[in-house]
């Protein structure tokens, strides 16, 4: 089972890896661990953002729901994929520091 990342992100994280068969195993297991650890970075707003970016709701749908400008959604967005990017690239250590 996965950290708590929210029901959402949960469900979504299982339909995306079930059939996949394209990523190596352990960079399935690597995500499936890491992907929950950066979602705690953000505070309960910015995880709806992400969930409901994720399951594929349209960035315009996604900045009316929660009454941001679809400007701030696009910066969001590209925020997030710094941030994932830069947890990535940094060490284990750090990373594991982040769960706590």
């Amino acid at each position: 089972p996965y950290p708590d990342c929210g029901r959402k992100c949960r469900n979504v994280l299982d339909d995306a890896l079930k059939d996949n068969t394209r990523s190596p195993v352990d960079e399935q297991a690597a995500f499936r661990l890491d992907f929950p650890v950066w979602m705690r970075t953000y505070g309960e707003r910015k995880h709806r953002v992400i969930e409901d970016l994720m399951i594929g709701e349209r960035p315009l749908e996604v900045a009316k729901k929660h009454r941001l400008s679809a400007s701030t959604i696009s910066q969001m967005r590209r925020q997030f994929h710094r941030d994932w990017i830069g947890f990535c690239a940094a060490p284990v250590e750090r990373r594991r520091i982040a769960a706590l």
